[in-house]
């Protein structure tokens, strides 16, 4: 096993998770894939198709909702990440969990991490896939590609997080969920975190307000 994938196991492992249970929101389950790439750590991002109900055409993390058969999450992570890009779970090896996090559209998300062997001969489901984006780590390792805004909700002040890449060829935005949860990767592993706010965890329980 590459050395920083290691390190990122070992990590996870000691990593106090925080859960959420709540049967009012709906379970989801995404997988941040690494892999080494001209000597340097990347992740697979998917871009959403137009014609998906939630999210459409912003950039996330290959994963979904929990349906029936799913015999875990794990098994709904897996599932989706070969139904988008057509990686199989044999291919996957993971490594552990990040925290558990709740959004305003009512689900609760749980990423998982892992890492494949690169290349890869992805195929593309362009039915919920407009385009799969390959980013380096280190993009989220800098100040210079972050941003962030207060958004209210409920009454209270949430930070939104901003991630900003170049390819090259496109600028790519990666934020709302997929932000939070690249930055508490990076928290947690690489111990930096380019936010002046501390992250504030929703309360599922505004979602049921009377």
């Amino acid at each position: 096993m590459n050395p920083l994938f290691k390190k990122i196991q070992t990590i996870l492992r000691g990593h106090k998770r925080f859960i959420i249970n709540d049967p009012r929101l709906k379970r989801s389950a995404v997988l941040l894939l690494l892999y080494m790439k001209n000597n340097a750590p990347h992740g697979i991002f998917t871009k959403r198709t137009t014609n998906l109900k939630r999210h459409k055409g912003e950039i996330s993390l290959p994963g979904g909702g929990i349906e029936e058969g799913d015999k875990s999450l794990l098994d709904t992570a897996f599932r989706e990440t070969e139904e988008e890009i057509d990686l199989g779970r044999s291919k996957i090896n993971i490594l552990g969990e990040l925290d558990d996090l709740f959004t305003i559209s009512g689900y609760i998300i749980t990423p998982f991490v892992g890492y494949f062997e690169y290349p890869y001969e992805f195929k593309i489901n362009f039915n919920e896939v407009e385009e799969l984006i390959e980013v380096p780590i280190s993009v989220f390792q800098s100040t210079d590609n972050f941003s962030e805004e207060n958004w209210g909700y409920e009454g209270d002040q949430y930070p939104v997080y901003y991630y900003e890449y170049n390819s090259g060829k496109k600028t790519y935005i990666i934020w709302g969920a997929t932000g939070y949860i690249m930055n508490g990767f990076i928290d947690l592993v690489f111990n930096f975190n380019p936010s002046k706010t501390k992250y504030k965890r929703r309360n599922p329980n505004l979602m049921f307000k009377k």
